[in-house]
């Protein structure tokens, strides 16, 4: 891990960003995501779980498809992990990830896979991930085969495949999740006691619910008092 400078965190660009400041990180490659229509609602669904889980957790970042930089001063040495998580720093608004500033790099990484990416997710970015940002822990999810991998730290240095429990479900340490795939095939994240994150439509169907059978109970109340007043 590249060492914390001892300047300031780098402030948000102005309006009319001066591309050849110093300071100035892009955050695009310029290269195009192509990823199918499942990589991109399951990127958004996953990244919509974690933030609602970690929502009261004011140093835990959650970030998504976000250029990571972790050589000061050079803007070609970077990575884009579909998803990735950091303890320790500050939940705000972030253009890109400098290493140098935050402190430190990701606690867990997750790559969704494709045909384009596999051998490259499988190989030179985990041994990436392994060696330069010692990633306590890498998650890799093919979404058309359903092929959940998990590797943790070990005390070598290097990365231990993770076992899955009876459910064929993997257990972050790093998030206290656990992560398995549904009878539709998507990748849902697990609560301790076994309940699934909801994503952001099923919360909100959920609060929908709730306020209806409230009124529904209001409504009950006012009749069982209208019928003991007439009695």
């Amino acid at each position: 891990m590249v060492a914390k400078e001892t300047a300031v965190r780098v402030p948000r660009p102005p309006a009319e960003v001066d591309t050849n400041s110093e300071w100035y990180y892009p955050e695009s490659d310029g290269k195009p995501m192509g990823e199918t229509e499942r990589h991109v609602l399951l990127l958004a669904r996953l990244l919509q779980c974690l933030r609602l889980f970690f929502a009261d957790a004011p140093d835990v970042y959650v970030g998504g498809n976000m250029l990571i930089y972790y050589v000061p001063g050079n803007r070609r040495r970077f990575v884009v992990p579909d998803l990735f998580a950091v303890r320790g720093v500050p939940k705000q608004e972030r253009r890109v990830y400098l290493t140098w500033v935050e402190g430190k790099c990701p606690d867990f990484i997750l790559e969704l896979l494709s045909h384009k990416t596999e051998r490259k997710d499988k190989t030179t970015k985990k041994r990436f991930y392994q060696n330069t940002f010692r990633a306590p822990e890498y998650f890799l999810f093919d979404p058309e085969e359903c092929e959940l991998l998990g590797y943790r730290l070990g005390s070598s240095g290097h990365y231990r495949r993770l076992t899955p429990d009876a459910r064929g479900r993997l257990h972050s340490e790093v998030l206290g999740l656990t992560f398995g795939i549904d009878s539709l095939g998507w990748l849902r994240a697990y609560r301790p006691d076994g309940s699934v994150l909801p994503t952001l439509e099923e919360a909100t169907a959920t609060v929908k619910a709730q306020a209806a059978e409230i009124e529904r109970m209001k409504a009950e109340l006012e009749r069982l008092r209208g019928d003991r007043e007439e009695n």
